[in-house]
């Protein structure tokens, strides 16, 4: 086994000492870059006052599914056809292509749109167009839904008194891979489909909670806001030109909630939690990154964005800002940077191991001073003597 002489030993231990403060040095400025880095994703427990900016970006591709349920008796079938295929001019005004957008109905009125309708709203029509969606759409694209007629707080129904149940309907879209998939949901209890389908990169806006049925003009509400509201009431709340989901949701809101002889309770999911929440209740607020609605802020019909414009929020907890299928974060954490830190962090450690084991191996009357001796007669020298006082010759060299 190779055994250094104590000068070796004493010579390494000083150069292990230098490069460990050194390392540690440059270690410690890394991680306190990559803390800042990081802050933004950090838990603070104290309010967080952040101005956020951002610009509106366009998708690279955006797809439609309309579905109009029911049948062709009744007044049913004129609000229906309505509300569904004003939505699809609704899409095409805004630059949607006609092949990106898949509608299904059923009746006369279908029968003479044939250049807007491809099918009858069966749950094979409805599986197949969004199995059209899902082989098209990738993560830079927009998905959005439209459903029209009836339902429960498990199924949705379809043409004739066929249905679609949420977990059939959630099997549908859970594969596909957009940068957000926006449903605007109209049937009576539709507020119960949120639990199938939340997750981050899914915003759902329904016309009522998991136990009420519908009775108000949701589903025309909801096209107007897209449109803009009206002029008395514009749905465009900050005037940027854009209608965002959260605007759209809220300006729909309110009017549910006034609606008479009984308020309706409309929800809005955003954040992946699977509970929907109301406008004007605690679970929402479009200002704070925790609750529903902050995120809806980012996405509208035409574009999206990172975060929303021009707003102070004030949170206890701050969270990435950007949410989608894909992932996508405007605060993330940099691979490169905490490997660094990581592989520093290592290297100290294993220099400051090597040192100890080197300290254990040097008896400590040679670590705390060198004792030297007389070349000539051997007596020890006092001090750093460099004559001997005993015989007086001038030394040369030490000894240890």
């Amino acid at each position: 086994m190779f055994l250094a002489s104590p000068r070796a030993i004493l010579r390494i231990k000083s150069i292990c000492i230098r490069w460990t403060l050194i390392v540690a040095i440059v270690g410690g400025y890394t991680t306190y870059t990559a803390f800042l880095s990081f802050a933004p994703m950090i838990s603070l427990q104290s309010p967080v006052f952040v101005v956020l900016t951002s610009q509106w970006l366009p998708y690279s591709n955006r797809y439609a599914v309309i579905v109009m349920g029911g049948d062709e008796t009744g007044q049913m079938y004129t609000w229906y056809w309505q509300d569904s295929y004003g939505m699809y001019q609704h899409l095409i005004a805004l630059g949607f292509t006609a092949a990106n957008i898949h509608f299904l109905s059923y009746g006369s009125e279908a029968e003479a749109h044939p250049e807007a309708v491809d099918g009858v709203s069966t749950k094979a029509n409805v599986q197949w167009a969004f199995d059209q969606v899902r082989m098209k759409s990738t993560l830079d694209d927009l998905v959005y839904v439209l459903w029209v007629d009836h339902g429960t707080n498990q199924l949705f129904n379809l043409h004739e008194g066929t249905t679609i149940t949420h977990v059939e309907y959630a099997n549908c879209i859970k594969n596909i891979s957009a940068r957000v998939i926006v449903g605007a949901y109209n049937p009576c209890y539709s507020g119960a489909v949120i639990d199938n389908i939340s997750r981050l990169g899914v915003i759902s806006a329904t016309s009522v909670n998991a136990h009420q049925a519908n009775a108000a003009g949701w589903a025309g509400w909801w096209r107007t806001a897209l449109a803009g509201g009206t002029s008395g009431d514009p749905s465009d709340r900050n005037g940027d030109g854009r209608i965002d989901m959260a605007e759209a949701y809220e300006w729909v809101a309110s009017k549910s909630q006034g609606y008479r002889p009984a308020a309706e309770h409309p929800l809005f999911d955003d954040n992946g939690d699977d509970v929907g929440s109301e406008y004007n209740t605690a679970g929402y607020n479009s200002n704070d990154p925790n609750k529903d609605g902050f995120r809806g802020r980012m996405y509208s019909l035409t574009g999206w964005r990172s975060i929303p414009v021009g707003d102070v929020t004030t949170s206890t907890t701050e969270t990435t800002s950007s949410f989608s299928t894909s992932a996508s974060t405007s605060f993330s954490l940099q691979p490169e940077t905490l490997t660094a830190t990581v592989l520093l962090s290592v290297v100290v450690i294993v220099i400051l191991f090597v040192v100890v084991r080197l300290r254990a191996r040097v008896p400590s009357h040679v670590i705390s001073s060198p004792i030297k001796y007389c070349t000539n007669c051997g007596n020890k020298l006092l001090g750093d003597a460099t004559f001997c006082h005993f015989c007086g010759s001038k030394q040369i060299e030490d000894q240890l």
